[in-house]
């Protein structure tokens, strides 16, 4: 458990990276208003639609919360290095 809690730092770390990136050193206002809304959707998303949805399935699964939780990291680290980018 060690291991994807300090992922997860390394993430969140790289996610307020982007979000720094964007908001101080980006060119036109405008494309910074949306990369900032795209950062402040990434966290909702999950818990707001689908986590109701998907939380029932993932119990039926072997071993299916332990498969999200990797898949998140892996998405959110993607995404982490599109925002920088």
């Amino acid at each position: 458990l060690t291991w994807p809690v300090v992922v997860n730092f390394a993430v969140d770390a790289a996610m307020a990276v982007a979000l720094a990136n964007t908001l101080f050193f980006a060119a036109a206002s405008g494309e910074s208003k949306s990369k900032v809304a795209l950062y402040l959707l990434i966290p909702i998303a999950p818990f707001a639609v689908i986590a109701p949805l998907i939380g029932p399935a993932l119990d039926r699964l072997q071993h299916g919360r332990r498969v999200a939780l990797a898949a998140s990291f892996a998405l959110r680290t993607v995404l982490a290095v599109v925002l920088i980018a």
